[in-house]
């Protein structure tokens, strides 16, 4: 209990048609830790020795696509992608990505109908010939764009050498009027405050009533076509979401399988894999991989005084330290300084016994105790999850319990 796990290096060799399924049951096994060192290579040789990646990379798009949270965590044992999944998530995928382009396509008529009418409701008012306008000896005068933001500093700079007065109910679109002899100082403000001018036809009077009804009319049917189509988009998305889902967990689990299968040392037909695992488990890990490859697999057993790196000091032998739910959260407390080096003393368990009896002692108060009980119990039950404190419940039940017993002892409620 209080020394670290004896741990054993072993060296498998195992044929390509194993490979996947041996390394889908050492992950799924959680204690194996690999000797080799892996290098991310991203490289394009690498992306084709992973088909599952590139099929995960899309399936991630589409998941985005449909706005779904992103995958968090497993959920039980997950199995390697067959031919069915890899249908189910190309199906998928062309569903999405044809919804999304439709969605691209009413969004973009949408915008442009939306567009046109708010241009045409600009001018709805202009009953006065633009070039009657224009043709007087004593006014300049220029319509066009500029941001909204920007009118009032606008005017307050233009002062009394021009007037600005705002067109359509966006306020994006102006129409600007100074004497001919203060237009340089126009056009220089104008030029200033980013305004983009309007070509206006000569004779240009307004838009008819029955146009606006019509651009109107327009832009109401492009927002409903695009409503439809966004609708269609999260009845997809809940119709298919746990389909997605495991399809996300299959392909995530594959990709990652090929990327540690293209990092380790291989010939033509044989993968070979070093690392370390605890000692109790080597009878059942032999076992069960014998099983799993029909005897085709080669196991070799090494203890850390064989293994030469180890020996010479190049490389250290892996932790691993076994406690009971109460002493495990302790852990953190001591592994924020450094774990102990294997073979040596494990201090977490009286650790954790000191410093719950010098807490009691130092902290005896029967009512402050009972509230960190309380407060350790809601931890353990999930109850409170408050930055990762949830994961020292069983910290704050040990402390609350000596808190209330010499505070019992001592007589104290509350400081009092």
């Amino acid at each position: 209990m209080a020394r670290s796990t004896t741990m054993r290096l072993i060296e498998l060799m195992v044929l390509r048609e194993d490979i996947h399924s041996v390394l889908k049951y050492l992950g799924e096994l959680g204690e194996f830790q690999f000797q080799q060192e892996f290098s991310s290579d991203s490289s394009d040789s690498a992306k084709r020795l992973n088909p599952d990646a590139s099929v995960f990379e899309r399936l991630q798009q589409v998941r985005a696509a449909l706005d779904l949270p992103d995958l968090d965590g497993y959920k039980g044992s997950v199995p390697l992608p067959s031919d069915a999944d890899f249908e189910s998530a190309t199906k998928i995928i062309d569903s999405v990505e044809d919804i999304h382009k439709k969605e691209l396509t009413a969004a973009d008529e949408e915008k442009r109908a939306v567009s046109a009418y708010r241009e045409a409701l600009a001018f709805a008012n202009l009953k006065v010939s633009y070039s009657d306008l224009e043709s007087l000896s004593f006014l300049t005068l220029r319509i066009g764009k500029i941001d909204p933001e920007k009118i009032d500093d606008l005017k307050a700079r233009l002062g009394s050498r021009g007037i600005i007065v705002r067109l359509g109910d966006d306020n994006s679109r102006i129409l600007a009027a100074s004497s001919k002899k203060a237009r340089f100082a126009l056009d220089g403000e104008l030029k200033e405050a980013g305004f983009t001018e309007l070509q206006v036809p000569k004779d240009f009077k307004g838009i008819p009533d029955e146009v606006l009804l019509t651009l109107e009319r327009n832009k109401t049917e492009a927002a409903a076509a695009l409503e439809e189509i966004q609708t269609e988009r999260r009845n997809f998305a809940e119709t298919h979401k746990d389909e997605l889902f495991r399809l996300l967990q299959i392909y995530s689990v594959g990709s990652q399988i090929y990327s540690v299968e293209n990092s380790l040392e291989s010939t033509e037909f044989v993968y070979r894999i070093t690392g370390w695992i605890p000692a109790y488990l080597i009878r059942k890990v032999m076992k069960d991989l014998d099983e799993l490859t029909q005897s085709r697999a080669g196991i070799r057993e090494f203890l850390p005084t064989e293994v030469p790196s180890v020996v010479s000091g190049q490389e250290k032998v892996p932790v691993q330290v076994k406690h009971g739910k109460i002493v495990s959260s302790f852990e953190r407390m001591i592994f924020s300084y450094g774990s102990p080096l294997y073979g040596t003393v494990d201090p977490t368990p009286f650790v954790a016994l000191f410093f719950t009896v010098l807490f009691g002692i130092m902290f005896g108060d029967a009512g402050q105790g009972l509230c960190f009980l309380i407060i350790g119990i809601l931890c353990c039950l999930k109850k409170i999850k408050i930055s990762g404190w949830e994961k020292f419940g069983g910290i704050f039940c040990c402390i609350g319990i000596s808190s209330t017993i010499m505070g019992l002892l001592t007589g104290e409620f509350f400081a009092n």
